[in-house]
C-alpha cells in the first residue's frame, strides 16, 4: 500500500456499500482492499489506487450508494501511511499475505533448483557421451576406423547431427573428407 491512495466510503445497509463498491470498481482503475461490516448496520468499503483515481472512484461510489441508501462518510487518504495497513487488515490477512510469499520463495527456490538439475544433468550427459549413433552403428572413439570407411556425403551427415563440433553448419556442406574426420575426432577427444 505504501504511496497509494485509500479511499472509504461508509453507508447505512449493505445494498448501498455493495452499489458504492460496483461503480467504485467500474468507474476508475482501483482495487477493493476490504468491506467492513461494522455493528449497528454500518458497512465500509475500503478500496485502493492512485490518487486522482481513488478520488474519482470515491466520488461516483458515493453517488451512486445515496441513491439506493444513505451514505454516512466518505473519505480519501492521498498517501496512506506506513502501519496502516495493520489498522486495516486483520491478523488472519496479514499472515495469509506472509505465508503467500514464503510460498512463493519456495517454488522460486524449487525452480531454481530444477534448472540447475537439468542444467548439470545436460552437462553429465555431454561429458558420458563418447558414442554417436550412426545408421545403427555405434561410433566411439575406439573404433574411429569406421569415419575412413565412410563416404563424405555420410560424414556430412553425421556432422550435421553432432552438437558443438568446430566447424560451422555451413561449412560442413563444403568440407573434405579429411577436415571432417578431424573435426569429429577433435569432438571425441574434448568429451573426454
Amino acid at each position: 500500500m505504501r504511496g497509494q491512495a485509500l479511499g472509504f466510503i461508509e453507508t447505512y445497509g449493505y445494498i448501498g456499500a455493495i452499489e458504492a463498491l460496483d461503480v467504485c470498481l467500474k468507474s476508475a482503475e482501483v482495487e477493493i482492499v476490504d468491506c467492513q461490516l461494522v455493528t449497528g448496520g454500518l458497512v465500509t468499503i475500503i478500496i485502493k489506487g492512485n490518487i486522482s483515481a481513488v478520488k474519482a472512484a470515491i466520488d461516483a461510489g458515493a453517488f451512486a450508494a445515496d441513491k439506493v441508501g444513505d451514505v454516512v462518510g466518505v473519505n480519501v487518504i492521498a498517501r496512506a501511511g506506513e502501519g496502516i495497513e495493520k489498522i486495516i487488515y486483520s491478523k488472519k490477512d496479514i499472515e495469509q499475505v506472509k505465508d503467500t510469499k514464503k510460498q512463493e520463495n519456495i517454488v522460486q527456490l524449487q525452480e531454481e533448483e530444477y534448472i540447475k538439475e537439468v542444467y548439470e544433468e545436460t552437462i553429465d550427459t555431454k561429458i558420458e557421451q563418447k558414442s554417436i549413433i550412426y545408421k545403427g552403428q555405434k561410433i566411439e572413439k575406439n573404433n574411429l576406423k569406421i569415419l575412413q570407411e565412410m563416404k563424405v556425403v555420410e560424414l556430412r551427415r553425421l556432422a550435421r547431427q553432432i552438437d558443438g563440433l568446430d566447424i560451422d553448419k555451413k561449412q560442413v556442406k563444403f568440407a573434405k573428407k579429411d577436415e571432417l574426420i578431424d573435426v569429429i575426432t577433435k569432438y571425441f577427444e574434448e568429451v573426454e
